[in-house]
């Protein structure tokens, strides 16, 4: 079952006695959040929801909360996070229990992984409903920013969303407290502009992985190392800087095929999802990567990752030498 789906069934009050929620976690929480919204009453909340952790909560007390009834309500809520550490015989009884005749008890069990090949989560795909949620690929991020920017009753300009989506990345928890930011910063206007994401965001011309990418692309040593400069004084983290670079250098890579296949421009910009404003930019560092250049910036960006988590050298040290290298 999809998201959509559990969202339009729950809006028409039509409930089953087990959720498992399985995947990326912010759509995880939200899901989550959607369903205690639609059958927990706001006023016996405190009587009718109760949220453990699998590694934290007792089993006789889980099975004891399961199996009590609503109070002053039609559902009781049980959430088990982490639920792929509960022990195999007590998420089995949980599962007897909340699916007994008469029981009004709803169990969501939540965890960002299971195993489906054991026997209480495969009861669970014929008794209950199983979400899961797989994490976006780069190419549905943009899809995702306008979604949530309309759900706040804004509109944003695509030139901002793709800045937004290159300066944070694909991670959905910081997208989405970027975009509440945002959202406070515009205050009663309709749109937010790629002028209003330089300024909350906090990049800027000078200092944005834009930037950045451009004088590696044109092999621009000391520029690049002065924006790196920056970057890292605003304190931008290193993990996510490389993050950026191999991304662009995994589009320039699409770029290329497409230049040697003879893909018409538009098509290339289709495929890649470069914004129309940046396509010519694209084009033009494409030609100027060989299959040789490329592979020695793979390598070294995987040697810079490597080192920043295993080795005591000096951050900074580590990405000036990576700078160095992408633009032999």
């Amino acid at each position: 079952m999809t998201y959509q789906q559990m969202l339009s069934l729950i809006r028409q009050r039509k409930f089953l006695p087990i959720y498992l929620l399985v995947g990326e976690g912010f759509q995880r929480q939200q899901a989550l959040s959607a369903l205690v919204t639609a059958i927990v009453d706001p006023a016996t909340k405190d009587f009718n929801l109760d949220v453990f952790h699998a590694d934290e909560v007792d089993p006789s007390t889980l099975l004891e909360t399961a199996s009590s009834f609503p109070l002053m309500a039609e559902r009781r809520v049980v959430v088990v996070k982490e639920c792929d550490r509960l022990p195999l015989k007590t998420l089995k009884e949980l599962v007897d229990t909340v699916t007994a005749a008469g029981l009004s008890t709803t169990l969501i069990l939540d965890a960002q992984k299971v195993d489906f090949r054991k026997e209480p989560l495969r009861q669970i795909r014929t008794k209950g409903w199983v979400v899961e949620f797989k994490p976006l690929y780069d190419s549905q991020i943009p899809g995702w920013i306008q979604n949530r920017v309309r759900e706040m009753g804004k509109r944003m300009s695509e030139d901002a969303v793709d800045l937004l989506h290159t300066s944070v990345g694909a991670d959905l928890w910081a997208l989405a407290n970027e975009i509440d930011k945002l959202c406070l910063f515009v205050k009663q206007a309709p749109s937010i502009t790629r002028e209003d994401v330089e300024k909350v965001v906090g990049i800027t011309k000078k200092n944005s992985i834009f930037e950045l990418t451009d004088a590696i692309g044109s092999r621009q040593k000391d520029m690049a190392l002065f924006i790196l400069d920056r970057m890292l004084e605003a304190g931008e983290s290193a993990t996510h800087i490389i993050f950026m670079i191999t991304r662009y250098l995994k589009t320039i890579i699409r770029v290329r095929k497409g230049l040697e296949d003879h893909v018409p421009r538009e098509q290339i910009r289709e495929r890649t999802g470069i914004h129309s404003y940046f396509l010519e930019r694209f084009l033009t560092q494409a030609r100027g990567f060989s299959d040789a250049r490329i592979k020695r910036g793979l390598k070294a960006l995987l040697q810079a990752d490597s080192n920043l988590k295993r080795s005591y050298q000096n951050p900074r040290f580590i990405m000036e030498l990576l700078v160095y290298h992408l633009c032999e």
